[in-house]
């Protein structure tokens, strides 16, 4: 696994700070490790027991825990050609987003169906100095149910009435639906895209008037977040 890991970490090769575009050129051996690494299915809690809650006791009081999908929720990677080169797109208002979470004094939590060893490269991207993410977990946090990977957020540890997942897959947070935010998928197309920034003022609305049980906001709040986030059109 450190192997893949340290080979992967080489990868990035040119980064645009204007387009938030990053050119990845790989050659083949490396690039079959990344295709093998995301289409592992049986890499999951289903076959690999983990001991829960993932995450350890919070010592701090944040008013949220927001658990964050990775891929076409907060980027988009993708494969140019045979030869080996990719392209990682930042989903617009990305960095705006998480730095917003962390001066509502909120928890971020990276939660993504991906296996660590692809991921963790592109987190390295997305958070540089290491300063938004407490916590990361990865498929084998995940449960296999119909082929599907799930993410059961009862087994982070953290209390359900001060937790929100954000996910472009409802089927990720079908154990907890009450608690999830679907966003439109992002495929790195879609420069004009708001999800992100209408969703940081949904989040700093409900979390400055108070609340007692984010579920029931989510519910109260689920005719703009279905226009402004979920279809953001």
């Amino acid at each position: 696994m450190n192997g893949i890991k340290n080979t992967l970490n080489k990868l990035f090769k040119l980064k645009s700070p204007k387009t938030g575009i990053y050119l990845i050129e790989k050659n083949s051996h490396e690039n079959s490790l990344i295709e093998e690494d995301k289409n592992d299915i049986d890499n999951c809690s289903t076959f690999y027991p983990i001991k829960y809650p993932f995450l350890d006791n919070i010592d701090q009081d944040y008013n949220l825990s927001i658990v964050l999908d990775m891929d076409e929720t907060l980027i988009h990677f993708k494969n140019l050609d045979e030869n080996g080169k990719g392209i990682l797109r930042m989903r617009p208002g990305l960095n705006e987003f998480l730095d917003k979470l962390l001066e509502l004094n909120c928890e971020i939590i990276l939660f993504t169906a991906s296996t660590q060893s692809y991921a963790d490269v592109i987190i390295n991207e997305i958070e540089s100095e290491k300063k938004y993410f407490s916590y990361k977990l990865y498929r084998h946090h995940t449960i296999l149910i119909n082929n599907e990977f799930v993410k059961d957020i009862s087994k982070i540890g953290r209390d359900l009435k001060k937790v929100i997942i954000i996910d472009n897959s409802e089927v990720n947070f079908s154990l907890q639906k009450e608690n999830g935010i679907l966003i439109k998928s992002f495929f790195g197309d879609d420069e004009d895209d708001t999800s992100l920034y209408n969703l940081s003022y949904i989040l700093e609305n409900i979390i400055k008037k108070g609340f007692i049980d984010i579920r029931k906001e989510l519910h109260k709040y689920k005719s703009d977040i279905e226009a402004k986030v979920t279809s953001n059109e």
